[in-house]
């Protein structure tokens, strides 16, 4: 499955390149249909998790474009709280 994340509107969008340390990828269970939150956490931890095989994040500003990482990441992640943790040296 291929998935692609967007910029929510209410993002922070003056935060210098150099603050930026690293990207957490989490599943918020907030945003979803209250069905399908209550699906996952039927199964949270237990029997399901979402692996996050590879993934790349650009950014762009007026002057400069740049790469915040673009690679393989093998990291999981679970219905709730568990996050997939991407440095961006």
């Amino acid at each position: 499955m291929r998935v692609s994340l967007k910029q929510s509107p209410t993002t922070p969008i003056t935060v210098p390149r150099n603050q930026i340390d690293a990207i957490n990828v989490k599943l918020d269970l907030t945003k979803l249909s209250v069905e399908e939150a209550k699906n996952l956490k039927q199964f949270q931890n237990k029997f399901m998790k979402i692996r996050v095989r590879s993934g790349n994040l650009f950014y762009r500003t007026d002057n400069i474009a740049g790469v915040l990482f673009n690679g393989r990441l093998d990291n999981d992640i679970f219905a709730e709280g568990d996050g997939v943790y991407v440095r961006t040296p």
